[in-house]
């Protein structure tokens, strides 16, 4: 049986916490590119130990109306419909070919995969058409549609702990933590622009 889906947004939503700023490779793994492309590896139950993996064409054959389909029986047509040649296109596709690259070396390779988020299948080479990617379990936990509010922050915050390197969650500290407010400017009356320095005030 498939997993059950969550739509395109949520995952986005979800990947902008997984990766906070600060995170290497953010973009690659917050674009909507890389919503859709999670999206499509749950569609196709490409996740790790499944035996299903996925190539960029699952994603670039991708289309609106395909993604609304949910039925187990439609997602595995869909899979047989884009291993066939010759098999028609939908007009509402997400993306057109020339977009293969950005999905295989950006938001996989050097997005998904160096941040441990998604396994490679051994032996089949970066260029290959066959299917290569499956989401790598314990993130694809964080897509449960039954997963919300707080066991899904306590889950997001485990993971990142397990998968995250140390030095991506000192950076993401850094980036989120507080800033010491700048002295504030103010303009003297010949307007020269000064910064004001404050002052402790002395013991009389």
């Amino acid at each position: 049986m498939l997993p059950p889906l969550l739509d395109v947004p949520e995952i986005h939503r979800r990947l902008l916490q997984i990766f906070p700023e600060g995170t290497p490779q953010r973009n690659y793994c917050t674009r909507e590119m890389a919503a859709r492309a999670v999206f499509v590896m749950l569609y196709i139950g490409a996740f790790e130990g499944s035996g299903t993996w996925m190539a960029p064409k699952h994603v670039y054959r991708m289309g609106t109306g395909q993604s609304q389909l949910r039925s187990d029986t439609d997602r595995e047509a869909y899979i047989a419909a884009v291993e066939k040649r010759g098999s028609q296109l939908p007009v509402d596709r997400w993306f057109q070919d020339n977009t293969r690259e950005p999905i295989r070396d950006e938001t996989l390779r050097d997005g998904f995969v160096r941040m441990g988020a998604v396994v490679t299948r051994p032996g089949i080479p970066t260029t290959s058409s066959k299917g290569r990617y499956a989401l790598q379990t314990a993130f694809a936990s964080l897509f449960d549609p039954a997963l919300q509010g707080e066991p899904l922050n306590a889950a997001t915050a485990a993971w990142q702990e397990r998968y995250l390197s140390p030095g991506a969650l000192a950076r993401c500290a850094y980036s989120t933590a507080p800033r010491a407010l700048p002295n504030p400017v103010c303009s003297s009356p010949s307007r020269t622009v000064k910064r004001a320095k404050w002052k402790r005030d002395r013991p009389r």
